[in-house]
């Protein structure tokens, strides 16, 4: 009798932990998303490569689909998709390649809600300014801050370190998309004045990021062109009136010098005269 409770007792406890041990089987297991990138940069003339490194408790890599902007990817020429280290991989990446990029889990995790991660791909190309420029009084200043951004970048303007809108008169003051179509990306002042000289700097703000590009700007007055030009002209009177003044006095000398010859003839002549009376 005892016996019989105790073959009694044990399987009903075989049986509880075979029930609990496919309930474990059913559940969804945990899955580390830590790894990869949030924000990826896309430089043009070299490859791009995207990682995703979802894998669960135990390290194995989980089966992950691709998409871009909500579009499923698959492999191509172009694009490259390796299970093997949850990664995309595109030589030659383009403007087009810019979007955003997600990784997610593909029948392997039981449950309506496969577990994805997000990555933004992001173009920004910076280039330099020059120094310095020269502007005429009156005339108009125009600075184009040379950046390119897919997504556009924010761009602030600065002159001598204070937002530009606080340091120039809003009147002559004008922005203005650059020739790459990046708002605000082109400053414009009409009607330049000497206080106008100073350091100009275009802030570029991605993702977070900032980024400066500065010039100096020198203005010279409206007359200042001519100067050169004056000093020419009034070497060139000086010079004539040195001129002037030393061909007249030669002239006298010379006329000086013939009457003073004219009358020594004519003593010889008088004196020749009474040498023969």
């Amino acid at each position: 009798m005892r016996r019989t409770s105790v073959f009694i007792l044990l399987g009903f406890l075989g049986l509880i932990y075979g029930a609990g041990s496919a309930h474990g089987t059913d559940a969804q297991p945990e899955v580390d998303t830590s790894g990869g990138e949030a924000i990826k940069m896309l430089y043009i003339g070299f490859s791009l490569s995207i990682s995703c490194n979802m894998t669960n408790l135990e390290s194995t890599t989980l089966q992950l689909e691709w998409f871009k902007n909500d579009i499923k990817l698959e492999s191509n020429d172009r694009i490259k998709i390796f299970q093997e280290n949850s990664s995309i991989y595109i030589a030659e990446p383009s403007r087009d390649d810019v979007g955003e990029y997600k990784c997610q889990t593909a029948g392997v995790i039981a449950g309506d809600n496969p577990l994805h991660k997000i990555i933004q791909v992001i173009f920004l190309e910076i280039r330099r300014l020059d120094k310095s420029m020269v502007v005429t009084e009156g005339g108009e200043l125009i600075i184009e801050c040379p950046v390119e951004g897919h997504p556009p970048p924010g761009i602030q303007w600065y002159k001598d370190s204070e937002l530009i809108a606080d340091a120039i008169n809003g009147t002559q003051l004008t922005l203005q998309p650059n020739d790459k179509e990046m708002p605000n990306g082109l400053m414009k002042v009409t009607g330049v004045q000497l206080e106008h000289r100073g350091n100009y700097s275009c802030t570029i703000i991605s993702k977070n990021q900032k980024y400066e590009r500065s010039i100096f700007v020198r203005v010279k007055g409206v007359y200042a062109a001519l100067w050169p030009f004056l000093g020419i002209l009034v070497e060139m009177i000086v010079l004539g009136i040195i001129i002037f003044i030393f061909e007249k006095r030669r002239a006298k000398a010379e006329f000086d010098e013939s009457d003073t010859d004219q009358g020594n003839d004519q003593k010889a002549d008088n004196n020749r005269g009474q040498r023969r009376k």
